[in-house]
């Protein structure tokens, strides 16, 4: 895959691909689990358990390692169970789909377990689709989804770095794509993060560039309008987890 394709993709099929050919510190267990999670947090609006959304969460906790044993022993095993439940619904209902698809969040390795969530999320939103608005519908879930990577991943085919705001201004050799971090920014980010405030992005962003720093494409990003999901790439650099 190029970066051309990766940046202009509007299917997460061949995203996937690459994103499992790649070395594993780059697709870490915390993205594809925050993109697993993103994917299933897009099936809300068929959720019908007071359990469903608290699953999720777990699984977005877990990622970022806050989890204890005996919980993710626990998510695993409501996990079956909506697994067992999937069998019990009508199997063309976007029920039974949610259901194999929250199964799939926590019963396999990340890897495997995105490729699944991403599947029986395409298949709720088919089975949910008007009349004649199946195909329509799944390529809409599918073109969310690629956004989803670019979200998360952003552009793997740019390394970039953080550089503390005492390496900045200490003359030192700052390496290309190095994102300036200073103290205000790096407590702006951790704000977000605890509090999920994605909308204080755009401040985060004006620190940024503030403390010098001049990634167009990372400013960009945070001052987008739009959604953003735990995991966003922009977030996570500047908290040095990028």
């Amino acid at each position: 895959m190029t970066e051309t394709q990766w940046l202009s993709a509007i299917t997460p099929r061949s995203m996937l691909q690459h994103v499992r050919s790649r070395a594993f510190a780059s697709a870490s267990v915390r993205k594809l689990q925050y993109l697993a999670a993103a994917a299933c947090r897009r099936l809300t609006p068929y959720f019908d358990d007071p359990g469903m959304l608290p699953l999720v969460e777990v699984v977005e906790r877990h990622a970022e390692g806050r989890v204890a044993l005996k919980e993710w022993a626990e998510a695993i095993r409501i996990g079956e169970r909506y697994g067992w439940e999937a069998v019990t619904q009508v199997e063309e209902s976007p029920a039974a789909a949610v259901r194999r698809t929250l199964r799939a969040l926590v019963s396999s390795p990340p890897p495997d377990a995105l490729e699944a969530v991403l599947a029986w999320a395409e298949t709720c939103a088919a089975r949910a689709a008007k009349p004649g608005k199946s195909r329509p519908t799944v390529m809409a879930f599918r073109r969310a989804h690629a956004d989803l990577f670019r979200e998360i991943f952003g552009n793997p085919f740019q390394e970039r770095t953080i550089v503390p705001e005492w390496m900045a201004n200490g003359g030192g050799s700052v390496p290309r794509w190095a994102t300036r971090v200073s103290e205000t920014a790096k407590a702006l980010a951790d704000g977000i993060q605890t509090n999920q405030a994605f909308e204080r992005l755009p401040i985060l962003a004006d620190a940024l560039e503030e403390s010098g720093c001049t990634d167009t494409e990372l400013l960009a990003h945070m001052r987008e309008p739009g959604r953003h999901v735990r995991g966003c790439w922009a977030l996570e650099l500047v908290l040095g987890k990028g």
